[in-house]
């Protein structure tokens, strides 16, 4: 072989290692999707959550300066915070994959164009937002997703029934909650702390209070639960129930009445009147006086002599008096 032979086999020897190497690249890059986050933002910087639906319905969530969350479309009561803190890593979490399509005339057929789609989520940092739309559902806990102004539709782990549109979903359901209670009013009776030593006031008495009732109400009171914020008010025929409840320096004023199948309760530092389950309602309310008041230890019987015993030797039988 000549000298050029031996060149043009090297020249062409390096050629198809290039080509090998360019290929093998090439392929790696079109096998190995994409794993930045699909939204850049972080869960912490969020001041404020918006979503939309498809009939324009929204509800707006702004975080308080101490980190709780306020609705302000709902008399500004508070969010649940461990419903938003878990939505918003939901979204923070989902990354870029590949796309189940690019053009952007599939968009209306997934849901997610512009003007038609299930849920619009924005989330606000400072001056900055990031926007996602979510559509139709191709299969359990997954949803269509596209970020405005982008062809790629994705495939995303979420759930838009976990990004609610009716602001009393997003409520703290335990906003009514009293803890470290010190004292009970109602009409009837009022349970009060004395020292370690709790006392029930009743009629005019001062009685001895069980402690398994008493633990059980102040339990109850420290787990309240509303359903929701009512959309009217009680009717003016509803059984009214009102107690004072002591904690620390703060007294707070309930009002509980229901009718025959519906329950509400309201406080007087705040303004909506809120429904409630039929347990925990009975649980406060039908607690009264009998069920309070301690039992008294049962007297034990004064001890007696007992009789003398007839049948051991050198005793001597009673004797019958004899009249004549």
């Amino acid at each position: 072989m000549t000298s050029t032979m031996k060149w043009l086999t090297g020249v062409l020897i390096a050629q198809l290692l290039l080509a090998v190497g360019v290929y093998t690249q090439q392929a790696h890059r079109e096998t190995t999707p994409p794993s930045g986050p699909l939204l850049t933002f972080t869960p912490d910087s969020v001041t404020e959550f918006d979503i939309t639906g498809s009939n324009n319905q929204s509800v707006t969530i702004v975080r308080r300066p101490d980190g709780g969350w306020i609705l302000p479309g709902l008399n500004n009561l508070p969010a649940d915070k461990q419903l938003l803190d878990e939505a918003l890593s939901h979204l923070a979490g989902q990354h870029e994959d590949w796309p189940v399509t690019q053009t952007a005339s599939a968009h209306e057929r997934f849901r997610v164009a512009d003007n038609d789609f299930e849920r619009r989520l924005e989330v606000k940092s400072g001056g900055d937002s990031a926007v996602l739309l979510l559509g139709d559902s191709p299969a359990y806990r997954k949803v269509y997703g596209r970020l405005p102004g982008q062809d790629p539709v994705y495939s995303l782990a979420l759930n838009s029934v976990d990004f609610p549109l009716h602001a009393n979903r997003w409520l703290d359901k335990s906003l009514l909650a009293v803890n470290d209670v010190s004292s009970v009013k109602r009409a009837e009776y009022q349970l009060q702390q004395q020292g370690d030593q709790w006392q029930l006031q009743a009629e005019g008495n001062i009685l001895a209070a069980a402690d398994a009732p008493r633990q059980q109400l102040l339990k109850v009171l420290s787990e309240l639960r509303v359903t929701g914020v009512a959309d009217l008010p009680p009717p003016a025929e509803a059984t009214v129930t009102e107690i004072s409840v002591q904690s620390g320096e703060q007294l707070y004023r309930y009002r509980f009445a229901h009718d025959d199948s519906h329950y509400w309760v309201s406080r007087a530092d705040l303004a909506p009147t809120f429904t409630m389950g039929q347990y925990q309602f009975a649980q406060i309310v039908d607690t009264g006086v009998a069920d309070l008041q301690a039992v008294p230890a049962a007297e034990v019987p004064a001890a007696t002599a007992p009789a003398p015993d007839t049948t051991s030797p050198g005793s001597v039988a009673p004797t019958a008096d004899v009249h004549s």
